[in-house]
């Protein structure tokens, strides 16, 4: 039977890849992501470089636009667990950030046929662009777990709400 055993490596996704599943305890996760990522700087060639947080952790956050104001901080929106489009956009840029991808914060409007279909589109709304290399920036809005798409009109771009505030 030992000479049908053949020496294999599996990989799941490549790069480094670290799943965080829906039991899990967030605070324990954001602990372990971060230890996973900067451990020796994050120049070890096990450093996580790619994150897979499964759909009910969005679950788990408000969209609550009257929770905070444009001077919280992010780790207060994740302490409540709410906030409003550039909270749930902040909250991403944090997380990538931490993983070493380039993100960026969008300040814009949405057009919303529905009227009340998209949280966010009775007024600006903030939402994130995550470089993926090879493709180039992919728009994502966190707070309507969504791709960003034609109906999202940009007015700024920058690093975070100060650099791209609403007009």
């Amino acid at each position: 039977a030992a000479k049908n055993v053949i020496n294999c490596s599996m990989e799941l996704g490549g790069n480094a890849p670290l799943v965080v599943f829906d039991d899990a305890d967030l605070d324990v996760a954001i602990e372990g992501t971060m230890l996973a990522k900067m451990r020796n700087g994050g120049a070890a060639c096990t450093a996580a470089n790619r994150l897979f947080v499964h759909d009910r952790i969005h679950d788990e956050f408000v969209y609550d636009p009257k929770a905070t104001t444009i001077t919280t901080r992010v780790a207060e929106v994740f302490h409540h667990r709410r906030g409003g489009c550039q909270d749930f956009a902040h909250l991403l840029l944090a997380l990538c950030r931490a993983l070493g991808i380039p993100a960026r914060y969008v300040c814009g409007y949405v057009y919303d046929a529905k009227r009340g279909a998209v949280l966010g589109s009775h007024a600006s709304h903030a939402w994130c662009e995550v470089w993926v290399p090879g493709h180039g920036w992919l728009g994502l809005d966190p707070t309507n777990k969504r791709p960003v798409n034609e109906a999202y009109v940009a007015s700024a771009v920058g690093r975070d709400y100060r650099d791209a505030t609403p007009i």
